[in-house]
């Protein structure tokens, strides 16, 4: 969820809709389908670089979870904040491969 991770960084989503639109990065998110989430869809909605998709109903997130550059990051936000870093290529490729498979059956935000 977005919840928690712009609670403890409000200004980092306009830095990474920055980003994304000025072309030095592409971002792809799964998020989980809370109020919090869905206005931040709405909000990034159509800008250049920056792809997100709803998970399941019923499905939550409770960490963040980043992939990048051989890395793959683990934000925790409750009951402490906390993140773990693994540099790993394998690792990495393992959980794009979920990443993947997890965006197919994700659904692009349509408004209702």
């Amino acid at each position: 969820t977005i919840r928690d991770f712009i609670d403890f960084y409000p200004e980092f989503s306009d830095r990474l809709i920055s980003r994304s639109g000025t072309g030095h990065m592409k971002v792809r998110e799964i998020l989980s389908r809370g109020p919090e989430d869905i206005q931040y869809v709405k909000k990034v909605s159509g800008t250049k670089n920056y792809e997100q998709r709803l998970a399941g109903v019923g499905s939550e997130f409770l960490t963040d979870n980043c992939l990048f550059g051989g890395k793959v990051v683990f934000f925790a936000y409750q009951p402490f904040r906390f993140a773990v870093v693994i540099s790993s290529k394998n690792v990495h490729q393992s959980l794009s491969t979920l990443f993947d498979l997890a965006w197919q059956a994700a659904e692009p935000y349509t408004e209702k």
